[in-house]
This record gives structure tokens, C-alpha cells and sequence, in this order.
């Protein structure tokens, strides 16, 4: 949680991003706001798991290196295209809430 939180507070952003508070775990910040969760899929946490996750990175074996690769580079970028779009399906719900159980 904390790289994630560094992810936030050392990435600048547009004036017109929803700024998401670096201390959006804790009970004190409150929960996030669909517009913030937006800001969070859309540019915190791809940054996070690709720095966390991505190529040239470390892990405890190569096959846990090569499973998380995958997800990163199909689940999760897929989920947070379908997330974006501007108009909504049942088939892009659908394909949204697979990619998302697959992630996680």
C-alpha cells in the first residue's frame, strides 16, 4: 500500500485530475468517490503494478515473475479499458467483472 501511496504523491498530474488524497487506505481519508476510484484505475495503480510488476522487475521465482507479467499486461489493462469507456453494455460488464475476478 505504501508504493502505491508514494505512486500518488510523486506523480504530477493536471489541474484538472481528481486529486486522490496520499493517505486513501486510512479511515481518517473516508472512501473514494466514483471520480477519484477513476483517477485511482486510470493512472495510480497501472503505475503502481507496472513498477511493481513489469518487466525488469524482481520476484520470489520466475514463474510468479511471468504470472504476474500476464495479468498485468491482459486482466488488468483490459478491465480498466472496459472501466473508462463512455457508454456502458451488459457484454462489457460482463467482460469487465471476468477480467477483474481473473486479476484478482
Amino acid at each position: 500500500m505504501q508504493h502505491v501511496r508514494d505512486i500518488i504523491k510523486h506523480t504530477p498530474t493536471p489541474s484538472w485530475i481528481n486529486l486522490v488524497l496520499y493517505n486513501f487506505s486510512d479511515a481518517a481519508a473516508g472512501p473514494l468517490k466514483a471520480n477519484k476510484w477513476h483517477t485511482m484505475s486510470t493512472i495510480y495503480l497501472p503505475l503502481a503494478l507496472v513498477s511493481l510488476w513489469g518487466e525488469g522487475t524482481s520476484h520470489p521465482s520466475a514463474d510468479i515473475g511471468v504470472k504476474l507479467h500476464h495479468v498485468l499486461d491482459h486482466t488488468l489493462v483490459s478491465a480498466v479499458t472496459l472501466a473508462c469507456l463512455w457508454t456502458m453494455s451488459q457484454a462489457h460488464a460482463t467482460a469487465f467483472c471476468n477480467y477483474i475476478a481473473i486479476y484478482i
